[in-house]
Parts: C-alpha cells; structure tokens; sequence
C-alpha cells in the first residue's frame, strides 16, 4: 500500500478535536513516512500584522530532547515578516538547507538557533494555508538533509493535502457553514463557475 494513502486518510478527519486531530497526523507520518526520526506536527497562524500564534504537537515516541519546545522557541523568536514568507509558501518537500535555496528564504537565523539548540537539519513537509497559516510534519534529524527531485515530486503532494486540510480546519473553528467550504465550483467538463472566496483573497483559478 502506498505508504502517502496512510497519511493522507488522516488529514480530513474533522469530526476530532485539533489536539486529537494533529496527533493522529503526527502519528500517522511517523508510521509511514519517518519510521526511526521524531516527528512534529506545527501549526502557525498570523493574528494580524505583528502578531502570530504557534502550536506544535509533541515529537513522537519518547525522544530524550525535548524537539517540541525547541521547535516552539525557533518559531516564536522568528521575526514576523519571515513567518508571512512561510505562510505564502506552496506545498514544500525539502531540508532546511534546500529550503534557503529553492524558495529563497534567508534561513540562517532559523539554522543557527536549530544548532544551538541541537537540531542539525529539519525535513519539512509543509506549505501555507493561503490565509495567513503554515503548517507542516518534521521530522527532526542528526545529519544534513538532502533530497532527491523524485522523492520531492513523491511525498509534495502530501504537503498540499496538510495545508488545504488545516485551511479547511481552521474555516469551520471559526465557524464557516459547510456550505462556504468550497474555493471555487466547476462543471464536470472543468470549467470553473465561480470562485468568490479566492476573489476575495485576491487570488484567482484557471479553467
């Protein structure tokens, strides 16, 4: 069996509280995706233009570093402006270090902090939510990460699920009706009929 499926049957299930929710994710990854590393589930969100808030899920299985907190603190002394770069980011697959190449984000202070605090690289699943979140799986590791363009293309997709399902996650906690949900409708033959929540981002569908 496809080990993403065993991720991805996870990522919907909304009828759980957000706790219970990112563990079975974290859970899930650990399982099928990184087998003998620890895994976290993070979650930001911006409040507002100086503001943001940080969840991160407890690292799996009984680790003797406490990577939830580490990862916590990272965020938390992270400047704002880097935390919008992170929620503008598409579905990702990479380590740390190709994460600063391929989207041209200045992760230094992020690597320094890791290091000192004993992380020596990240390999993030992860990606914005397109409304002001970034939530992702990582699995903490003890060398430098490095990633073949297959293995990107392979697990990438995984990403973009977390991050459509934490955005349709934090619609309905704030209250959206099931109704509202959808980004955009289109007929069977794909074109698209409407797309009034994107309009109001400002983003827009193609055909």
């Amino acid at each position: 069996m496809d080990a993403r499926l065993n991720i991805l049957e996870t990522l919907y299930r909304f009828e759980l509280d957000e706790t219970a929710h990112a563990r079975l994710i974290q859970q899930a990854a650990f399982a099928s995706w990184q087998k003998r590393i620890p895994v976290i589930l993070l979650r930001v969100q911006l409040a507002n233009h100086d503001e943001f808030t940080c969840k991160v899920s407890e690292a799996t299985r009984d680790w003797r570093s406490d990577y939830a907190a580490s990862a916590r603190a990272i965020w938390l002394d992270m400047p704002t402006h880097l935390v919008r770069r992170f929620a503008s980011l598409p579905a990702t697959y990479c380590g740390t270090f190709e994460l600063e190449s391929v989207h041209r984000i200045d992760m230094m202070s992020i690597v320094n902090d890791a290091t000192r605090r004993g992380i020596d690289d990240i390999l993030w699943m992860a990606g914005g939510t397109c409304e002001g979140g970034f939530v992702g799986l990582l699995a903490v590791n003890a060398t430098t990460v490095t990633t073949p363009q297959r293995e990107r293309d392979h697990w990438r997709p995984v990403a973009a699920h977390l991050a459509a399902a934490w955005r349709v996650r934090s619609r309905l906690d704030a209250g959206v009706a099931l109704e509202d949900l959808a980004d955009a409708r289109f007929r069977p033959d794909g074109r698209c009929l409407g797309e009034p929540r994107l309009r109001a981002r400002g983003a827009h569908v193609s055909d």
